[in-house]
C-alpha cells in the first residue's frame, strides 16, 4: 500500500464525511461530521482542515483539525483543536497515525488541544509529539440544600466574539452570572453522564477569579433540582472553590504549546461541540 499523507482540502469534504460516517461512528450525521469542515468560527486563512491519507485516490484516513483566533493576554493567539482521528484497519500500525499527528502539529506558532484523546492517543501525543496534560481534574459543585447568596442568571445574545460563535449550539448555555460584587459571561454545555446526572460543564468564564469565588452561588442558581453538578476544570479555577468536590476526568485533556499556560486555554473551542457529544 502506498498511501500518502496531506493537508485535508474544503475540497475533501464528502469523501472524508462517508469515510467518518461509515467507519467511525454512523450515529453521528453527515450533516455533523460536514460542520468539522465549515464551523461558524474557521479563520478566513485557515491552513487546512486537518490531515488526510490517500490510497490510490481514496480517502483512507482522517485526523481532523478546527482552527480559531482568540484574543489571550493582549495578543492574538492561533489554536488548533484536533479531533476524528480514524485510519481504516488495513492502515493501522503502519505509523500512518504518528506521521499525521506530527505532520500537523509541527507550527510552533500554534497551540494545539486534544479534549477528547482515548487513552490510546493519550499516550501516543504524550510519547511522540510534545503533548503535556492540560488537565487531569475537575471541580464539582453541587446544588446546596440551604439558601445562599442570590445570583442573577441572565440568558445572552452575544453581539461579538468569543462567545457569538456558538450562538444555537445545541446544549450550550451563554449567560451573565451577575451579584455579589461582579459578574461574569459564562459558556456551559449541559449534557446527561454516568447515572443520568446532568453535567453543566463549564467551557468558558470571562472572569475566573470571580466564579472561583462565587462558584458556590453560582451552583444554586444555575442547576436544577435532581442530580446535577456544575463541573470547572481544576486549571480555570484559580482558587478552590468552596464545598467543591475533586473528579478525575476520565479522559484528560492534552495540549502542545510555547506560548500558553494551561490556565490561558479553556474548552470554548472543540469538536464536542460541532458533533453534537459532550466532554468526557
Amino acid at each position: 500500500m502506498s498511501a500518502t499523507i496531506r493537508p485535508a482540502r474544503p475540497d475533501d469534504r464528502e469523501a472524508i464525511v462517508e469515510l467518518l460516517h461509515a467507519h467511525m461512528s454512523a450515529r453521528i450525521p453527515r450533516e455533523r461530521w460536514r460542520l468539522l469542515f465549515d464551523y461558524p468560527w474557521r479563520p478566513a486563512d485557515a491552513p487546512d482542515c486537518g490531515r488526510v491519507l490517500i490510497d490510490g485516490g481514496r480517502a483512507v484516513g482522517f485526523l481532523g483539525a478546527t482552527y480559531v483566533d482568540r484574543r489571550i493576554g493582549g495578543d492574538t493567539a492561533r489554536f488548533c483543536n484536533m479531533s476524528s482521528w480514524y485510519l481504516l484497519r488495513p492502515y493501522r500500525g503502519q505509523g500512518h497515525g504518528r506521521k499525521m499527528v506530527l505532520d500537523l502539529t509541527s507550527d510552533p506558532a500554534v497551540t494545539y488541544t486534544d479534549l477528547t484523546a482515548t487513552p490510546q492517543v493519550q499516550e501516543m501525543l504524550l510519547a511522540h509529539a510534545g503533548f503535556s496534560i492540560l488537565d487531569r481534574e475537575r471541580w464539582i459543585l453541587r446544588r446546596p440544600q440551604e439558601e445562599v447568596a442570590d445570583i442573577a442568571l441572565a440568558e445572552l445574545t452575544p453581539s461579538g466574539p468569543p462567545l457569538a460563535h456558538h450562538a444555537g449550539i445545541r446544549d450550550l448555555r451563554l449567560l451573565r452570572a451577575e451579584g455579589l460584587g461582579g459578574s461574569s459571561a459564562l459558556a456551559v454545555q449541559v449534557k446527561k453522564k454516568g447515572e443520568g446526572i446532568a453535567y453543566h460543564q463549564l467551557l468558558h468564564a470571562e472572569d475566573p477569579l470571580w466564579l472561583a469565588r462565587n462558584a458556590f452561588a453560582v451552583a444554586a442558581a444555575l442547576l436544577p433540582p435532581g442530580p446535577a453538578v456544575l463541573a470547572i476544570d481544576r486549571r480555570l479555577s484559580p482558587i478552590a472553590p468552596a464545598r467543591a468536590e475533586i473528579e478525575p476526568i476520565p479522559q484528560p485533556r492534552l495540549y502542545k504549546s510555547r506560548r500558553l499556560r494551561p490556565e490561558q486555554i479553556d474548552n470554548l473551542y472543540n469538536e464536542v461541540l460541532l458533533l453534537d457529544q459532550k466532554l468526557p
